[in-house]
């Protein structure tokens, strides 16, 4: 039945499959070696890009190879759309090392959309520092989410900081980077902070909007 749909429509039902946003996790693997710690991404390939090949076709017009020369397997990401979550300081460690270089930090920070999972924020001064260090790693941010394990604190960033506050924050980042990526966008990011449980009612409503 679906093959019988007009291809204006088809390509319709596959936007709406590309666009809906996918959480790709990024957990930090430790071995006794420090020197020998690694990360792994768990996700799901898009089935938009297994479907048949008008899907395929469509979905690379907006799905590119992410992080190439550092994974083992293939990570098809959606820079608008897909959300990069970073379990802990491990993981953002390993991030930090990978930004120094080129090729990575172009790619690092043409993300959108970062999840960072903390643990015991409990003032502005932690969760600008938080906010800094994912900055300096994605410095093409729009959307950040401090994501709390354990929540002592938490709120919405227009009840917290004003735009002023933010821009003051990632400007600096930002001005250093523009130099060298002209993709760094010039808005200072969203930012929400959210306790580890609403995590799938916040993409949900991602969807929503989709």
């Amino acid at each position: 039945m679906f093959s019988r749909l007009p291809p204006e429509l088809k390509s319709m039902i596959w936007s709406f499959a590309i666009d809906t946003p996918q959480l790709v996790q990024f957990a930090c693997q430790s071995r006794s070696d420090p020197a020998q710690w690694y990360f792994r991404a768990k996700h799901a390939v898009p089935a938009v890009l297994h479907v048949c090949r008008d899907s395929r076709a469509q979905a690379l017009k907006s799905y590119t190879l992410l992080l190439e020369t550092t994974l083992l397997y293939p990570l098809y990401f959606n820079y608008k759309a897909d959300y990069i979550l970073l379990e802990g300081q491990s993981s953002m460690r390993l991030f930090e090392a990978l930004s120094g270089q080129a090729h990575v930090e172009k790619e690092l920070d043409g993300v959108e959309n970062v999840v960072f999972m903390v643990t015991g924020l409990n003032d502005n001064t932690c969760e600008e520092e938080e906010l800094i260090q994912v900055g300096r790693v994605f410095g093409g941010a729009k959307r950040i989410v401090l994501l709390e394990q354990i929540a002592t604190w938490w709120g919405d960033h227009k009840e917290i900081w004003s735009d002023e506050h933010m821009r003051r924050i990632f400007t600096t980042i930002r001005r250093a980077k523009s130099e060298s990526n002209p993709r760094i966008a010039e808005p200072p990011p969203e930012v929400r902070i959210i306790k580890l449980r609403e995590l799938d009612m916040f993409l949900s409503g991602i969807e929503d909007k989709v």
